[in-house]
Formats: C-alpha cells, sequence, structure tokens
C-alpha cells in the first residue's frame, strides 16, 4: 500500500552513513516517501484539440474521465482561425461533477470575426470524492 503521507524531515539524522557513501536509512525512507506521493500526484492527462478551422459548434468533447479526488488544473486556449461572413461568438465551457452536482465554469465570450484574437486560461479544479 502507497503511503497517503510524506514522512517527517529526518533532519537531526546525518544523510550519509557513518564513514560510508551510503545515504542512510532514515534518509532514504525519507526520500522513498517523497518518491511514492509524487507519484501518486496526477500528472498531465489528456488533451482535446482541434486544430482544423471550424464553422459550426464543436459538440462536448470529454477530456478526462477520472473518480480520483485532488486539485486539478484546467488550461485553454482558444484563437478565431477562419473569419466568418459575420460577426460570430465562441465560448469554452468547462464541466464536471462533483458529490453527484454538475458544475460548469464558462470563459469569456470571444466576439469578433478577426483571426488575432484569442482567449486563454487556467484554473485549478478540486474534484473531492466521499
Amino acid at each position: 500500500m502507497i503511503s497517503q503521507q510524506i514522512e517527517s524531515l529526518p533532519y537531526s539524522t546525518p544523510i550519509l552513513q557513518n564513514g560510508k557513501d551510503l545515504i542512510s536509512s532514515p534518509w532514504y525512507q525519507w526520500f522513498f516517501s517523497v518518491a511514492q506521493h509524487l507519484g501518486q500526484t496526477p500528472q498531465a492527462v489528456e488533451t482535446a484539440t482541434t486544430t482544423t478551422p471550424q464553422s459550426a459548434s464543436i459538440a462536448a468533447t470529454p477530456a478526462l474521465v477520472t473518480q480520483t479526488g485532488g486539485l486539478y488544473r484546467v488550461s485553454y486556449y482558444l484563437r478565431i482561425t477562419k473569419a466568418a461572413g459575420v460577426s460570430s461568438s465562441v465560448t469554452v465551457t468547462i464541466g464536471w461533477t462533483e458529490s453527484g452536482v454538475a458544475l460548469t465554469l464558462s470563459g469569456a465570450a470571444l466576439t469578433t470575426n478577426t483571426v488575432t484574437r484569442f482567449e486563454m486560461r487556467k484554473t485549478s479544479l478540486r474534484r473531492w470524492v466521499t
């Protein structure tokens, strides 16, 4: 079983064993617990990317489906890549479920008809597991 907590820092114990170039047991245990903890930390997961010019809405795209609780960073970059014949509007909406409640976060609407405008955002979402 993987430890959920990082062990206490053995600050009063020498890092090296007496007269040897080997790491002492308390420090080995500490570094091992740090490595286990980091191994449980979510890493880069999935991306949903559309690079071809679009002229209609893009359906909801699942980017990550997880049952693991934790803190997740969600980022997006949105740019008009094809000027429309008339002014248009596009918005990114991120949805997730927390404790059975559907939640959404919407970015600012990008209302323009030029290819030089963009919208980007980074935010953190906490997923609680009960």
